[in-house]
């Protein structure tokens, strides 16, 4: 089931700006879809486990997570709905990078050889599709790649704080981060 879970999540996110950018295309910005979508699901889990509740009084950590989920999923829908969908979910996925990082600042771990490998795979892969003719390095150019690579480093905080809420409930996790995406959305 874990595996299945995996290849589904990357399905749905591999696939997310499809429809984020049909619904903008009649109108609506990518930033209040997020904001609409999330309000709803954070009504009806908020509503359907109204004990998920009670996990903010004993883990107030949960608000940070809530606001790096929400950050991590603004970013990255609006920028698959303005910019190039392979350079957006190319630079979200230097999260490994900002995972080793933020795991040593924050949780002490020290990098290991599978991770630095990740990372370089990671920033050769980023060197690859955007170095283009005529620039020196490979930078991102627009709103839409820093919103790729601001997305990935909220994931990466969202991750980081994820483990360190291991002892949370499960629901109260999740609801912090439909709650935290419909916030930071709305707020946006």
């Amino acid at each position: 089931m874990p595996a299945l879970a995996l290849i589904f999540n990357a399905f749905v996110w591999g696939l997310s700006w499809f429809p984020f950018r049909h619904i903008e295309g009649h109108g609506l910005h990518p930033v209040w879809t997020t904001c609409l979508i999330y309000l709803a699901i954070a009504t009806v889990v908020g509503l359907l486990r109204r004990g998920a509740w009670a996990g903010f009084a004993g883990h107030p950590m949960l608000v940070l997570l809530g606001l790096a989920a929400g950050f991590t999923n603004v970013g990255f829908n609006w920028a698959v709905t303005q910019g190039d969908v392979v350079r957006v979910v190319l630079l979200f996925y230097m999260m490994p990078l900002w995972s080793v990082l933020l795991g040593w600042a924050v949780l002490g771990e020290r990098p290991t050889g599978g991770s630095l490998a990740r990372v370089a795979l990671a920033l050769a892969g980023v060197a690859v599709v955007l170095k283009t003719p005529g620039t020196d390095w490979p930078v991102p150019s627009s709103l839409p790649d820093w919103l790729g690579v601001a997305a990935g480093f909220g994931f990466a905080v969202t991750n980081i704080v994820l483990r360190q809420l291991r002892a949370a409930p499960g629901e109260s996790r999740a609801l912090a981060m439909f709650c935290g995406c419909a916030v930071v959305a709305g707020t946006a």
